[in-house]
């Protein structure tokens, strides 16, 4: 294999690994923008497996994005490197199945392409990874440069990888399929992928569009915190639903308190709706706070900490706090189960974690026309994130609904809540504006709350 840094940090701590097709080089990445505080490499050429391991390993978290036949080697690789603190592993229009006739690529088909692969069909086989004229027109000028015999010694060393019957990492956290992709048969990907839960269909053809699909499925800290920081005159007044969450949270949170807390771990305090609850009834306890802005501080004493909650976590001394709590924040994680694994190391026994976060039908009704959303969990998911040696005290969800004079009213809404943005990409105001529900009682907006308690035994 081959390994190339698209983009390199000496400060960043975190890497998104691209695992890319046969027949690919990194040339295919040259248009991908830095993403804030992430490295990047490419992976490519199948025809070894000599992974080096050893200059990624110093990273504290590794998203793994694998397109294609790179899905069946990142497998491999991440079987014989279970070590590597992988938070986050996507599937890109592949399979575990390379070649096979109804969860890969059909038998005939690969063997086709290998006894008759020439400078001419090789053409014929990028433009049909392509979804049109114009994104074809956009990969010639990223050409791989690859010679002949070297792809079909790529071919042939795939096609002996996936029948020695090696150990692969199945455990994948989500699947994306396009409808439209000529390489992989889609029928047979969503067969493949038919028992794991977070797989998507979406428009286009092999070809990933790079920078889309590493925007949505990774969230931007910088730009949330900026969104929150612009909102925090009009959070208050507008985040109705939010304080009645914070409320329910604290109630749940002191009816499973078995003794007073001594120091608490805030995360996500923003303007202090969830901290005015419990700081006058618990004024012996040390209070830090984590949130992603300093324009917000919701304690005049305290400690309040400025920073990625997902990244300070690792700097915090083991059994530091008796009490973890948060509230409508964790939607905005990018790897949820590493955060409370790590969490957990730095909770006290006996300690109590309290925290919600949204479900799936969490502003259902924007996402249904723009196609956009956070990463949402169900109950039972979120559930079994819970690390080993906790209990789970609580598990709740409710759904509560606002209604609205007009579409306009509830984008209104949601830039006075700091939410602007991820449920209303420009490009889809018009089409909000139009198609948006109205009922009786005006606009509906959904919010689905869920509650977990749980202490560490």
């Amino acid at each position: 294999m081959k390994q190339e840094f698209i983009t390199r940090h000496s400060g960043n701590r975190r890497l998104i690994l691209i695992f890319l097709g046969w027949g690919m080089t990194d040339a295919v990445l040259n248009s991908v923008e830095r993403l804030d505080g992430y490295d990047i490499m490419a992976v490519w050429d199948y025809r070894d497996e000599s992974f080096d391991a050893e200059i990624i390993n110093s990273y504290r978290e590794i998203f793994v994005f694998a397109w294609s036949f790179g899905v069946f080697m990142a497998a491999r690789t991440l079987a014989r490197n279970s070590s590597l603190p992988v938070a986050l592993k996507v599937a890109i229009n592949g399979t575990l199945n390379p070649v096979h006739d109804t969860l890969g690529i059909p038998s005939a088909i690969f063997h086709g392409t290998l006894a008759g692969l020439n400078e001419r069909s090789l053409a014929k086989f990028y433009r049909r990874m392509c979804s049109d004229i114009s994104q074809f027109n956009e990969f010639k000028g990223n050409y791989p440069e690859r010679d002949i015999d070297g792809l079909k010694d790529e071919l042939t060393a795939i096609e002996r990888y996936a029948a020695d019957g090696s150990p692969l990492d199945t455990s994948w956290h989500r699947v994306i399929i396009a409808a439209d992709d000529r390489i992989f048969p889609p029928e047979n990907m969503a067969k493949a992928w038919e028992h794991t839960p977070r797989t998507s269909k979406i428009a286009g053809g092999h070809l990933p569009q790079w920078q889309k699909i590493l925007e949505s499925e990774i969230i931007n800290k910088k730009a949330v915190g900026e969104k929150f920081e612009s909102s925090a005159s009009t959070y208050d007044e507008n985040a109705i639903v939010q304080n009645r969450i914070a409320a329910t949270l604290w109630k749940l949170w002191r009816e499973n308190m078995t003794s007073q807390p001594c120091s608490i771990l805030e995360i996500g305090a923003g303007t202090g709706m969830l901290t005015r609850e419990y700081a006058p009834v618990l004024t012996d306890a040390d209070i830090t706070t984590w949130d992603l802005t300093n324009a917000i501080r919701p304690l005049p004493t305290g400690k309040a900490v400025t920073g990625d909650a997902e990244e300070l976590v690792y700097d915090a001394l083991p059994d530091s706090f008796d009490t973890i709590v948060s509230a409508s924040t964790f939607q905005w994680f990018n790897s949820l189960p590493m955060f409370l694994n790590n969490a957990s190391r730095i909770m006290r026994r006996g300690g109590i974690l309290a925290f919600s976060t949204f479900g799936h039908d969490n502003m259902k009704e924007l996402s249904a026309i723009t196609g956009s959303s956070l990463r949402y969990f169900s109950k039972q998911e979120l559930c079994d994130m819970i690390p080993e040696g906790f209990e789970i005290c609580e598990a709740l969800e409710e759904r509560i609904t606002m209604y609205f004079n007009s579409p306009r009213d509830i984008l209104v809404h949601l830039r006075d809540t700091g939410v602007n943005g991820v449920y209303t990409p420009s490009n889809n105001l018009a089409r909000i504006m139009h198609e948006y529900p109205r009922h009786d009682e005006g606009c509906p907006l959904t919010y689905h709350p869920i509650y977990i308690i749980a202490r560490k035994k």
